[in-house]
């Protein structure tokens, strides 16, 4: 997903961009805001990391997200997750609940509380759906929880809806 703009309106483009403290100056940022490579100006897509111990679910996933232009990263485990989101930022994360030694909701609560990840939409994306555990991953942090059974109809409809929150003002 991309957002495109008339270079000639950056200036009311720029100010009508809701600053956010970890992405001030980000060249990403510029690239949604200004991405139509048509144009001449630089094209950049979101970045997605995918957590999942299921390699079938992970590659569905991919599948999925690649034909709506965002870029993947991929682990299938949360202290490898953690360990890349050492050296990488992106804009949003999906996890799984049920994962050998650190579950999605643990996992996400640790990524809560990395700085620069605070504010970092994270999907909760499980076969496991129970009131409770739907609770414990909203409550751990997570924007959004949706069932597996959501994947091939709900999943880039949610990416879309968070992702926009993030850069107000632009449709």
């Amino acid at each position: 997903m991309m957002k495109s703009v008339n270079p000639s309106h950056a200036q009311t483009t720029l100010s009508r961009v809701v600053e956010h403290p970890s992405r001030d100056n980000d060249p990403r940022q510029l690239g949604r805001i200004f991405g139509d490579a048509g144009r001449g100006v630089v094209s950049v897509d979101y970045h997605v990391m995918v957590v999942d111990d299921d390699a079938g679910m992970l590659q569905l996933i991919e599948v999925i997200l690649k034909r709506h232009r965002f870029s993947i990263s991929k682990a299938t485990d949360g202290f490898t997750a953690l360990e890349m989101l050492e050296t990488e930022t992106p804009d949003i994360l999906i996890l799984d609940v049920m994962m050998p030694e650190m579950d999605g909701i643990e996992l996400c609560h640790r990524i809560r509380a990395i700085p620069k990840l605070q504010y970092t939409p994270i999907i909760i994306l499980s076969a496991k759906s129970d009131l409770e555990t739907v609770r414990r991953g909203i409550q751990a942090g997570a924007n959004a929880y949706l069932s597996k059974t959501m994947l091939a109809s709900g999943l880039v409809p949610e990416i879309k809806k968070l992702l926009n929150h993030e850069v107000k003002g632009f449709s």
